[in-house]
């Protein structure tokens, strides 16, 4: 946890959050983005795909700067949060809930899960609709037909995620 905050004041906030490896008081904007700097490996957001990275969650006009430098920012609260924060971030949980941010890495992991077997989806229906069409073997309306079907199959795919919403 990083904040400007006295350290009593960290300490009591990190007892009843619990779980927190690290807390760190006392920090100006300069010196949250110094920590963040140094731990996503340069910052810059956008991470490589590797699963790697530092997710920074805050709120205010001192958070802006490492949320800007983190690898994810995400501003807590779009109606409690600062201008600044909401623009530095690269998401916003609208409820204003820090508690909404395991709900988030994991809706991310499904996304990238759903991407991946659209992509392979995709791919596999339009080798078996290609293939079969040069070889002579099936017409183009019928490749049509099946390119369209997978259309449909990805799309149903991709609907899955609307479901686990938040409570």
């Amino acid at each position: 946890m990083l904040t400007g905050d006295n350290a009593a004041s960290a300490a009591s906030v990190a007892d009843a959050v619990g779980g927190l490896d690290e807390v760190v008081a006392g920090l100006t904007p300069a010196g949250k983005l110094e920590y963040v700097t140094a731990r996503a490996g340069g910052g810059g957001g956008g991470g490589d795909g590797g699963g790697g990275g530092l997710m920074v969650v805050g709120d205010g006009i001192n958070d802006a700067p490492a949320l800007s430098a983190a690898t994810v920012g995400v501003a807590v609260g779009l109606a409690t949060s600062s201008a600044a924060a909401a623009a530095a971030a690269d998401v916003v949980l609208l409820r204003g809930a820090v508690t909404d941010v395991p709900w988030l890495v994991a809706k991310a992991q499904s996304t990238r899960a759903v991407v991946q077997q659209n992509l392979l989806l995709a791919l596999g229906l339009m080798v078996l609709a290609v293939v079969p069409v040069a070889a002579g073997a099936i017409p183009l309306w019928q490749a049509v037909l099946m390119h369209e079907g997978g259309t449909v199959l990805v799309g149903l795919n991709g609907l899955r995620l609307l479901s686990d919403r938040l409570s």
